[in-house]
C-alpha cells in the first residue's frame, strides 16, 4: 500500500512497503531510507521516495529534510535526524540545507537542531531529546558526539 506523507506542488514524498521499488523517472529513494548510505544504518520495514521532477539526486541534506518531513510532530524523525546531521556534519553544505529547509517550513526545526548540537543540549525546543538522551541514541548508533 502506498502511502503520501507529503505533498507540495508537484513534489511529495510517499512510503511504500520495502519490496516495492520504483524505477519510474522522478522517484528517489530518500529519507531513513537512505541513512546506510550515509553510514546510519536504520531498520525498517518500509521505504520513502521522494518524487520531483527537477531533481537527479538525494544529497544528505535533502535526506535530513524528507526525514523530518514524514511526521514533524514526531520526536522519533528529528532524532534521527539529529543523528545523520551529527555524523555528517563535516560534509554538510549548511547554506543549502537552510535554504531548503526554509523552502519546506523547516527552518525553525533545523535552526533548532543547529543549535541544539552547537551548545550540547543547552538549547531545546520543538520536537528535540533531551542531551542525554541524543548521546545514548549516537552511542547506539556509532556517533561519535
Amino acid at each position: 500500500m502506498v502511502f503520501i506523507l507529503w505533498q507540495r506542488d508537484l513534489e511529495c514524498l510517499i512510503r511504500l512497503p520495502k519490496d516495492i521499488n520504483i524505477s519510474q523517472k522522478g522517484f528517489l529513494k530518500t529519507a531513513i531510507s537512505l541513512f546506510d548510505e550515509f553510514s546510519l544504518p536504520l531498520m525498517t520495514d518500509f521505504s520513502i521516495y521522494f518524487y520531483s521532477s527537477n531533481k537527479e539526486r538525494i544529497r544528505v541534506e535533502d535526506a535530513i529534510l524528507h526525514t523530518l518531513l514524514i511526521d514533524r510532530d514526531n520526536p522519533r524523525y528529528t532524532l534521527y535526524s539529529l543523528l545523520l546531521l551529527k555524523k555528517q556534519w563535516r560534509k554538510i553544505d549548511k547554506e543549502y540545507l537552510l535554504k531548503e529547509a526554509q523552502r519546506l517550513e523547516l527552518s525553525l526545526l533545523v535552526n533548532a537542531m543547529f543549535q541544539f548540537l552547537e551548545t550540547k543540549g543547552v538549547r531545546r525546543g520543538l520536537m528535540l531529546p533531551t542531551w542525554e538522551e541524543f548521546v545514548a541514541k549516537a552511542d547506539e548508533y556509532g556517533v561519535k558526539v
